[in-house]
C-alpha cells in the first residue's frame, strides 16, 4: 500500500489533481495491505476530490470485500455500484460466488451465479468450480456433477480443484467407487493431481 500512497502524496505535492485511476491504485493497494476500512477511506477521498467512481472501483470494493469473507459488505458495495448506474461485469460476480460458496451457502452462491447468467455473463471457471465444491461439500452430488459437466459445455477447462471438489464430495459420502472413477477420469483428461486428491 505505501507504494501506491507514496505516488498520491507526489501527485498532490507537486500541485496535482490525482486522475480517478490513480485513486483506484491506491484503494487496490490499500484494500489489499491493510483492509476493506482502508479502501473504503480512499474511495471517500476519491469522491470528495469530484471523481465519480466506475467499474474497476467498485469491483475492487467487491473483491476485497469478499476476499476478507465479509460478504455483506461485499453485496452492499456491488448494490452501490448498480445504484450507480454501473453495469457488473464477470469479474464483479465472481467474488461473490466465490465468497459464498466459502462460507458453504450454495444457495446464496446459486442466486449470484444465476445473476451472473442472467445478465448475458459468462461465469470463469474459478465460479463455476466454487459453486461445484459448494454443492459437493453438503453432499449434493448431482448438482455437482451437472455444474462439472457445464464447465465443459461452456468451453472451459476444469482444473484440478474442479475434480478435486467433485472426488473429494464423493469420498465424504463414503462412495470410493465414484470418487475413483472421478480420479480416472481426471488422469485421462491429463490433469494433474494435487495432495488434496490423495487425502
Amino acid at each position: 500500500a505505501s507504494a501506491a500512497v507514496h505516488w498520491y502524496e507526489e501527485c498532490v505535492e507537486q500541485g496535482l489533481k490525482p486522475d480517478l485511476q490513480t485513486f483506484n491504485s491506491v484503494i487496490n493497494a490499500a484494500g489489499r495491505g491493510l483492509g476493506l476500512r482502508s479502501a473504503e477511506r480512499w474511495f471517500a477521498k476519491a469522491m470528495e476530490a469530484g471523481h465519480l467512481p466506475d467499474l474497476v472501483t467498485f469491483t475492487t470494493l467487491v473483491g476485497i470485500a469478499a476476499q476478507t469473507n465479509d460478504l455483506q459488505s461485499a453485496e452492499g458495495w456491488f448494490q452501490a455500484a448498480v445504484e450507480a448506474g454501473i453495469q457488473p461485469d464477470v469479474v464483479m460476480y465472481t467474488p461473490l460466488i466465490v465468497a459464498a460458496a466459502r462460507e458453504g451457502n450454495a444457495d446464496l452462491a446459486e442466486q449470484w451465479f444465476d445473476g451472473a447468467l442472467g445478465a448475458g455473463l459468462l461465469p470463469d471457471v474459478v465460479a463455476y468450480t466454487a459453486l461445484l465444491e459448494a454443492h459437493a461439500r453438503s453432499g449434493n452430488m448431482v448438482r455437482a456433477e451437472a455444474l462439472f459437466q457445464q464447465i465443459q459445455g461452456a468451453a472451459l477447462t476444469p482444473g484440478p480443484e474442479s475434480f478435486s471438489a467433485v472426488i473429494n464430495g464423493h469420498a465424504r459420502l463414503g462412495d470410493i467407487d465414484a470418487a475413483a472413477r472421478w480420479f480416472g477420469e481426471m488422469e485421462r483428461k491429463g490433469v494433474v493431481a494435487t495432495a488434496v486428491q490423495y487425502n
